[in-house]
């Protein structure tokens, strides 16, 4: 991966911890005298840090977000996309069920959201939803990428191996929960963190080991 002139860009997350740091240490430089409530905010944001801090630190991870990557290796932990291996020895309480909320609600009820249209639960619904296909949805220590998240509970594919007549037309359906694609998307989602282009050329039955390249 050819190397880039100039200083190097921070990883954003880094420039929310400084950000972060920055906002709790102004106190101090300015000597304001904060409100209780105001008090209680920073004390908050100190906490929730030293919890996340204390989580990854437990969970450990083969490539810290600072580290540099030259390529995905599927069988590393990878902390900028959250992504961990799942594989026969690997993930064994990983359950793809528990990102499946929304495309049972659809298959059993009909719909994706409960609530009543117009109502705060639903806007709220679709809200956290929407962040979920953004932003990524983390359960029990295992990560699912926006993009993954909305592939296994929005999206419908063919099914081609349930057309009882000819002629009659494929049925659709949700996609099942593949291993190989959810080390893909998080492929791609480290390919748009790291600002990278995305290669994935191989033939059938072959696993290759992706590869990041400059845009």
């Amino acid at each position: 991966m050819a190397g880039k002139r100039g200083r190097p860009r921070k990883h954003p997350a880094q420039e929310v911890k400084e950000e972060i740091k920055k906002i709790l240490d102004e106190p101090k430089i300015a000597n304001i005298k904060l409100s209780e409530e105001d008090t209680q905010l920073i004390e908050t944001i100190r906490d929730n840090e030293a919890s996340i801090k204390k989580e990854n630190d437990a969970l450990g991870w083969d490539v810290k977000i600072d580290d540099p990557i030259e390529y995905f290796d599927p069988e590393l932990s990878y902390e900028i996309t959250g992504y961990r291996p799942i594989d026969k020895t690997r993930g064994l309480d990983f359950d793809p069920k528990l990102f499946m909320t929304t495309r049972f609600n659809k298959e059993t009820k009909g719909k994706f959201c409960l609530f009543r249209k117009g109502s705060k639960a639903y806007d709220d619904f679709w809200t956290e939803e929407y962040i979920k296909c953004r932003n990524g949805l983390t359960i029990n220590g295992y990560t699912l990428t926006g993009d993954n998240y909305y592939f296994i509970n929005y999206y419908q594919l063919f099914i081609l191996d349930q057309t009882n007549e000819a002629g009659a037309g494929r049925p659709v359906g949700f996609p099942n929960f593949f291993v190989k694609q959810y080390e893909y998307f998080h492929y791609i989602a480290l390919c748009k963190k790291l600002k990278k282009n995305a290669v994935g050329l191989k033939a059938r039955g072959v696993e290759v080991c992706p590869t990041l390249h400059e845009r």
